[in-house]
């Protein structure tokens, strides 16, 4: 009876252990299971993103080079303050759309394009610097239209002045960058990554940086443009008391022509102006909170950033082309030609 029963325990124990075997190799299955699953949806996750990012930035970039070439290739635009200002946020959109190819390309094959310390030092500081003064020049664009509509019979301001100031908004751009330079470490485990002898000074840069290339422009711009708004309505409001209730008709060609541009101007700008302000708000808030530590950074960061790009680089040339007749037609006027050429040589 002693024999049998420690025969007994001793099956019992082992159809125990070969239970518990079977169970740890089911849950070992459905832990892979999961981890191949969610790793499935990462990698699906990340080429959506970087197709979207990439969609962005073609687009952006096939505008942008329009915007530039149409600018290039009519000298009375190019003379034009204002469309001087516009080529050099067009170069600046185009600028920032090429350094995403970073995150394109980190999206698709899961590696960095920036693989050394010089890389680490100039990329995302370049980025930086040209988003910074494609926001300036927008600054600038608004008081050009502010001069423009308040005192349209002073003179402009002098091209000279104006490259003057376009060099202060590049020096002033990199000059705020250089803290984000110096902090820059790359090594080949993390790769490029900010090494801040104190948090406060990383949480201090991040917030005066985010004022500096948005919460301050945005000011700005706001009055600017709702300056340039009353003025736009007083200026309606004394043509209807002057010339009746048919004051269209009475209106000369010039007076139709100048209110004529100047609401579609403004209102081009006004748009622009707008796409940036909702689009890059989301991105400014979540650095300033994952700095200061609020929240962790998001993995849903990138569909802000895709946001950023689109609103900011992206949309500017399409908005321009589309509400601003002058470039809509020199665009028209060279697809024309481009049009001619062809067929003619089809023919001959």
């Amino acid at each position: 009876m002693q024999r049998i029963n420690l025969y007994t325990s001793f099956l019992c124990t082992c159809s125990f252990i070969l239970v518990c075997c079977r169970s740890i190799s089911k849950l070992k299955c459905y832990t892979y299971f999961l981890y191949t699953y969610f790793k499935m949806i990462t990698i699906s996750r990340n080429y959506f993103l970087g197709s979207m990012q990439l969609l962005v930035a073609l687009a952006g970039t096939v505008g942008n080079l329009l915007v530039i070439l149409l600018i290039f290739w009519n000298p009375r635009l190019l003379k034009n303050n204002h469309y001087y200002l516009v080529l050099h946020l067009a170069i600046c959109d185009l600028s920032i759309l090429v350094f995403t190819s970073s995150e394109i390309n980190n999206a698709f094959t899961g590696r960095s394009m920036i693989n050394s310390p010089a890389l680490c030092k100039l990329w995302w500081p370049t980025h930086t610097v040209f988003y910074n003064a494609g926001i300036f020049f927008m600054v600038l664009i608004s008081i050009v239209r502010y001069q423009a509509v308040l005192k349209p019979l002073e003179p402009a301001v002098s091209r000279c002045k104006v490259k003057v100031l376009a060099v202060l908004v590049y020096v002033l751009s990199t000059i705020c960058v250089l803290p984000y330079v110096l902090v820059l470490q790359f090594n080949y485990k993390s790769g490029c990554v900010e090494m801040w002898p104190m948090q406060l000074l990383n949480i201090f840069y991040t917030s005066a940086l985010s004022a500096v290339q948005y919460f301050i422009p945005i000011v700005l711009l706001s009055i600017v443009y709702w300056r340039i708004c009353i003025v736009l309505a007083k200026q309606n409001r004394k043509m209807k008391l002057l010339c009746g209730p048919l004051h269209q008709e009475n209106l000369s060609p010039y007076q139709r022509f100048r209110q004529y541009r100047n609401v579609r101007t403004f209102f081009a700008s006004l748009t622009v102006v707008t796409c940036f302000a909702v689009t890059a708000l989301p991105s400014q808030i979540i650095y300033i909170l994952s700095t200061s530590n609020v929240i962790e950074f998001p993995w849903y960061y990138f569909w802000f950033h895709v946001l950023n790009s689109f609103g900011v680089s992206a949309v500017n040339p399409f908005i321009y082309g589309t509400l601003d007749r002058k470039l809509l037609s020199s665009f028209t006027k060279r697809m024309r030609k481009v049009l001619h050429v062809a067929l003619t040589s089809k023919v001959t």
